[in-house]
């Protein structure tokens, strides 16, 4: 986390209860969103945790924001894999846009 700060990217971590939630920041990069959040047409560092215990027992508060990936249906959590593949396309599909 400490390198990806020095090098200028944000730190986002991927938690079911997060304070801003993905697809509100989506809009926000096409301008369109609230305000004020991750920005996620910058450079961006992903953390994501265990799918069964999230980040139990791991000091995340050095991150700059923590971000929901909403459920639909009757799913209690995603799959760590595609918990950050979702992240990571999300945000590659921002920074797309912005080039």
């Amino acid at each position: 986390i400490d390198a990806a700060h020095a090098a200028g990217m944000q730190v986002l971590a991927a938690e079911g209860s997060g304070e801003w939630d993905l697809p509100a920041l989506v809009q926000s990069a096409y301008g369109a969103g609230v305000a004020g959040g991750p920005d996620l047409t910058r450079p961006t560092l992903w953390v994501v945790g265990n799918e069964a215990h999230g980040f139990d027992g791991v000091d995340i508060s050095r991150v700059d924001a923590q971000v929901a990936i909403p459920l639909y249906g009757q799913a209690e959590s995603l799959n760590v894999a595609v918990a950050a593949s979702i992240c990571l396309y999300t945000t590659a599909m921002a920074q797309q846009s912005i080039g």
